[in-house]
């Protein structure tokens, strides 16, 4: 009986000692839901073609487990998703004072689109007849398990000139609101060896041979391809997110390098937020 309890208090030792080695997985509920907002600026009171437009469709926490990190959270979310300024608001009224500064805008745009008038006149041109100035903002949650969660946030605008633009911005963060980067995911001194990876991963992506027949390709700013903390986690790997002109020309658009854990399995920490998945 004596060795039975012996045992037994072995194997509970040596669970609890190996359980020391891997981090905690939080297994938050999170509940989220969507507000979605659209306003047009029409100038000079018409409802012609002649204004700007804002989209937004903002998808945000609205409870866990834990409500002691909600509005960590949600500050994080408002962050990325409309910019350090707004954070400190709860989302409602974020949104809200967006959409009125949004609004402040149009004495500006009126005096510009008079401007753009009058230089078509010098150069008897016929007068522009609309200003169609758009900006859509969408977030959406492509990772959510085990307190880790992993945001895109996606910007389309308009302003003016020869096309419009496109940004994808990815955070991977935990479910207290903190926005993890490069350092807690990977080891020391990982900077020279993943650059490496993300160049080999681009080129099989595209059936390159090396460098120079990447840059015929259109990814012309080679020297980009580096960690640049736009990334997101999933179950399979890390992928990062490159804009246009980041490291390739505009035709290409927007670049995603997806590196498989088993590929950087050796440059990641042993103890980190993400090591569950591994």
């Amino acid at each position: 009986m004596n060795n039975k309890i012996l045992l037994f208090t072995v194997v509970v030792i040596s669970i609890l000692n190996s359980c020391k080695d891997k981090p905690i997985q939080e297994n938050r509920k999170l509940e989220f839901t969507t507000h979605e907002s659209k306003d047009t600026i029409y100038l000079f009171d018409t409802h012609e073609k002649i204004g700007s437009a804002l989209s937004l469709s903002f998808t945000y926490p609205v409870s866990q487990d834990s409500q002691d990190s909600l509005g960590q959270l949600q500050h994080a979310f408002i962050s990325l998703f409309l910019g350090e300024e707004y954070a400190n608001q709860t989302p409602d009224i974020a949104i809200d004072q967006y959409v009125k500064k949004f609004q402040s805008q149009k004495a500006s745009l009126e005096e510009e689109y008079t401007q753009l008038c009058e230089y078509a006149k010098e150069d008897k041109l016929e007068p522009r007849k609309d200003l169609g100035y758009f900006m859509s903002v969408k977030d959406s949650v492509i990772y959510n398990e085990n307190g880790i969660l992993s945001l895109l946030v996606t910007t389309s605008s308009y302003t003016g000139g020869a096309h419009g633009s496109t940004t994808k911005k990815v955070r991977t963060l935990t479910t207290k609101g903190t926005i993890l980067t490069e350092d807690d995911i990977f080891a020391e001194n990982y900077t020279d060896d993943l650059k490496n990876i993300l160049v080999d991963k681009l080129l099989i992506q595209n059936k390159a041979k090396d460098i120079n027949e990447l840059s015929e390709l259109g990814f012309i700013f080679t020297e980009g391809i580096v960690p640049n903390g736009n990334f997101y986690v999933t179950k399979e790997g890390i992928t990062y997110v490159y804009g246009a002109y980041e490291i390739a020309c505009y035709a290409i658009g927007i670049s995603e390098v997806f590196l498989p854990f088993d590929d950087i399995r050796i440059l990641l920490r042993k103890k980190s937020p993400i090591s569950f998945l591994l």
